[in-house]
């Protein structure tokens, strides 16, 4: 299985030559807002009571439904898979039976988690309803309910099936599961299940299998919006690099996301880039382009939020050079790569808060020495990815076949540094600082849901050969005037190439 330990479900199994038998995978990414479905009258569910004839009951349930031969296979199997997996939730209150009025078992499913990884996810598992009650509405109410356990144990939830169960695949997609796809052979039978079910899964299936065997590289990809956009995109069949400054966080990080996803240690790797160093960023360049294949996606999103007024190795200011200069070095480094592997994408992660920029001192652009900006050179490093963006995508015209886009991920609560905590001073952090943690604590979005407008520039196919610029919420957005004059453009292009020696 792609996920160990989730037990295929036979609900509404079809055995017939008419339907191709292939396997499945779906996953519900949150948990949150789980529906409630009251059973019909006369039916009830209880939990499993540790003894013999409830383990008989299951072999009974899941045979009739077609998952085994024999009773002794069913128990045997019983045996086999729960008393060998480790799982936090005990039988007795994992296990459900569906009882009717006159006490007979009828349905069984199970709530999984699995804590063999690094992080755990919860599965639902052995979803079973003898056949002579099967479309009596019984089913959702009894899934439901499994759901709402594994809920308290894990954020996350997958479940395997099959293209005969097509009805309760419809039901699990009413109930937020998507589909898990690894394999052409995984697209093959999302293409039936669409026509089945009268759903449009190939949407899905299509967005994920357009970047399988591409190659994204990630600046900041063990935290926060990085990470979260690692984790999608190996999902989504991507080879991922994890440019990072602490590598040991980087194969931190690396670990967790080989467990969480599934994927194989050769779909990640991790190397090392400082941006705040000019010659560490000349450093990754030369070993990407010398042991790296492919280069589809640049995603340059590593960044720092505030730092002391001090200036890097380097002479520039240190927010200024990780969350601008830097990559504007890299970019152009890479750039003969990215164009081998046309069409190719270059995503900058800015912010909305390039906006607060009126003027550029042109004098202390880089070095900011005397800047007096209450955020400091947050802002400004902002404006200028979106800059440089429009300078590449005028320099890169569509012929060149790669699309260049700067984005907001909105107010997102990460491990980045916020440049307005530090730049309040210790008075404002004592008045102040609690209205914006509460400000934060009540609007700031998670690192997940910031990942999504990065995702969607790195892998919609409608953005091929877009003339947007800057994107929000998944959207074209607008940009400040200053971030399209032409004037500052060209300025800075030519500042940065001084700077960075191109």
């Amino acid at each position: 299985n792609l996920i160990p330990g989730i037990m295929a479900d036979n609900y509404l199994h079809q055995s017939t030559d008419a339907i191709t038998y292939l396997t499945v995978y779906m996953y519900r990414s949150n948990m949150d807002s789980i529906p409630n479905y009251p059973l019909p009258t006369g039916y009830s569910l209880q939990l499993y009571k540790d003894d013999v004839n409830d383990k008989q009951q299951w072999a009974d349930i899941t045979m009739a439904a077609g998952e085994f031969r024999s009773l002794e296979e069913g128990l045997h199997k019983f045996e086999e898979y729960f008393s060998k997996t480790k799982d936090k939730i005990p039988l007795t209150q994992r296990v459900h039976f569906l009882v009717n009025s006159d006490g007979k078992y009828i349905g069984t499913a199970t709530a999984g988690i699995d804590e063999a990884h690094v992080e755990d996810y919860g599965s639902l598992d052995w979803i079973s309803i003898l056949p002579e009650y099967q479309g009596k509405k019984l089913a959702k109410p009894m899934v439901c309910a499994v759901l709402h356990k594994v809920a308290k144990y894990s954020n996350k939830c997958y479940l395997s099936s099959q293209t005969t169960s097509w009805r309760a695949i419809n039901m699990y997609a009413d109930l937020g599961f998507l589909p898990f796809i690894k394999t052409d052979g995984c697209k093959k039978a999302w293409q039936l299940l669409n026509k089945l079910c009268r759903r449009k899964f190939i949407d899905e299936t299509e967005a994920i299998q357009s970047i399988k065997g591409k190659t994204v590289l990630i600046t900041g990809g063990n935290t926060g919006i990085g990470y979260e956009t690692a984790m999608e995109l190996l999902q989504r069949g991507a080879r991922v690099v994890l440019a990072c400054r602490n590598v040991n966080k980087g194969y931190d990080a690396m670990n967790k996301l080989v467990a969480k996803t599934g994927s194989n240690q050769e779909s990640i790797r991790v190397m090392e880039c400082d941006l705040c160093s000019l010659d560490s960023v000349r450093a990754f360049a030369k070993m990407y382009n010398e042991e790296e294949n492919r280069l589809d996606i640049l995603i340059c999103n590593a960044g720092l939020g505030w730092s002391p007024s001090v200036l890097t190795k380097d002479g520039f200011n240190a927010v200024m050079q990780a969350n601008y200069l830097g990559h504007f070095l890299l970019t152009n480094l890479l750039i003969d790569k990215l164009k081998k592997c046309r069409p190719s994408r270059i995503i900058n992660v800015s912010s909305e808060l390039h906006k607060a920029v009126k003027s550029i001192d042109w004098s202390d652009a880089l070095t900011q020495i005397h800047t007096s900006r209450w955020m400091g050179a947050y802002p400004l490093s902002k404006l200028f990815q979106i800059l440089s963006t429009l300078k590449l995508k005028g320099d890169l015209p569509n012929t060149e076949g790669i699309n260049i886009f700067a984005l907001t991920p909105g107010w997102v609560s990460t491990s980045i540094q916020d440049p307005v905590e530090y730049g309040l001073g210790i008075f404002g952090l004592i008045f102040y600082y609690p209205l914006l943690y509460c400000l934060k604590f009540a609007f700031a979005k998670t690192a997940k849901t910031g990942a999504q407008t990065v995702i969607y520039c790195a892998v919609e196919s409608k953005l091929e050969q877009s003339q947007d610029l800057y994107f929000e919420n998944c959207a074209a957005a607008k940009v400040s005037s200053l971030a399209i004059d032409e004037v500052s453009i060209d300025r800075l292009w030519k500042v940065s190439c001084e700077a960075v020696g191109l």
